[in-house]
C-alpha cells in the first residue's frame, strides 16, 4: 500500500500560521528567507505545509516575526516538537487507511475536540462490535485494512482516559439511532456504551431530537480539533471517507466554530439527552 508519512494537518497549519505572521511582519517570502537564513524554495515549502520544521527553525521564524501572542508560539512548537517524535499512530501507516492516521497524529495533540454527527457515532465513542460493523461496510477494502482500521480506531480512544484526558464534546442527530449498524444488539449495547462515557468528567454528550429544526449541520459531520497546551490553535476537519481535510484558514475555522455552536443550541442539554438516549436504547 503507498503511504504519504507526512502528518499532513499539523504541517499545514504551522505553515498557514507562518505565513499569516510573516505577512503581518509585512516581510516578503525572499526577505524572511534572507533574514532567516533559508532558501525561498524551503520557506515556500514549509509554509505550504509540504514539509515538517525543526522546532529551532520555527522558533526562529517566531522570533523574526515577532509573534506577540506567547500561547500561540507555544502551541505551534508542541506541534513541531511532537510530530518528529515517535508515537503510538505511526505503527499503523502502511496498515491503516492513510487519512485515517494522518488525523490520528493531529487528534492525539487535541486539548478539546468537538464532534458533530448525522449517521454515525463518533469514532471515539464506538464500541468494538458497532466499530467493526463500520469497517466493513466498505466493500472494496480486504480484512487486513479491516482490522487495522479497527484497531486504529481502538487506540485513538486512550485520549479520553487517562491522568489528563481530552475534553471531548459530542452532538449527534437523534437519526443515528435508527441506523442499525451491526444489527440491534450492537446498537443496544453501543447505547448503553454511550451512556457510561457521558458520565465522565471530560466527556459531554447532547442529541438532537426529531422535529428540533434545520440547523446549519444538515450539511454534513465534521469535528474541530483545539491544541495544546493552551488551546490558542484550532482545525477544522469536515468528514470524509477518502481523505481529512484539515481546514486552516481563518474564515473557514470562524465558519465551523458558528456551526458548532449552532448545533449545540439545537441540541437537548446534556441530562435531557442522557434520558432521551435511554428511552432510545429501551426501544431498540
Amino acid at each position: 500500500m503507498a503511504y504519504d508519512k507526512r502528518p499532513l494537518g499539523r504541517y499545514l497549519l504551522i505553515g498557514h500560521e507562518l505565513n499569516r505572521l510573516r505577512d503581518r511582519r509585512g516581510l516578503t517570502l525572499k526577505a524572511a528567507a534572507r533574514q532567516s537564513h533559508h532558501s525561498p524554495s524551503w520557506m515556500s515549502t514549509v509554509e505550504n505545509g509540504l514539509a515538517a520544521i525543526r522546532s529551532d527553525d520555527l522558533k526562529g521564524l517566531l522570533l523574526l516575526y515577532d509573534c506577540p501572542d506567547a500561547d500561540l508560539n507555544e502551541s505551534l512548537i508542541h506541534l513541531a516538537e511532537r510530530g518528529r517524535l515517535p508515537s503510538w499512530w505511526r505503527a499503523f501507516e502502511g496498515m491503516a487507511n492513510a487519512a485515517a492516521v494522518h488525523y490520528a497524529s493531529l487528534e492525539a495533540d487535541a486539548s478539546r475536540i468537538f464532534s458533530f454527527q448525522l449517521q454515525l457515532i463518533p469514532g471515539l465513542l464506538q464500541t468494538p462490535e458497532y466499530t467493526r460493523a463500520v469497517t466493513s461496510m466498505n466493500p472494496d477494502a480486504d480484512s487486513t485494512l479491516h482490522e487495522a482500521t479497527a484497531e486504529l480506531r481502538k487506540q485513538r480512544q486512550q485520549v479520553l482516559h487517562g491522568p489528563d484526558p481530552t475534553i471531548f464534546q459530542a452532538v449527534i442527530s437523534e437519526s443515528v439511532f435508527h441506523l442499525l449498524v451491526g444489527g440491534s444488539q450492537v446498537m443496544r449495547e453501543q447505547a448503553a456504551h454511550l451512556h457510561e462515557l457521558a458520565q465522565r468528567p471530560n466527556i459531554e454528550l447532547r442529541i438532537i431530537p426529531h422535529g428540533g429544526g434545520v440547523h446549519p449541520g444538515v450539511d454534513g459531520a465534521f469535528t474541530i480539533l483545539t491544541f495544546k497546551p493552551r488551546g490558542r490553535l484550532n482545525v477544522a476537519v469536515p468528514a470524509s471517507a477518502a481523505e481529512s481535510r484539515f481546514l486552516v484558514q481563518e474564515a473557514d475555522r470562524r465558519l465551523y466554530a458558528d456551526i458548532a455552536r449552532q448545533v449545540i443550541d439545537a441540541a437537548l442539554p446534556p441530562e435531557p439527552s442522557l434520558e432521551l438516549l435511554a428511552r432510545i436504547a429501551s426501544a431498540l
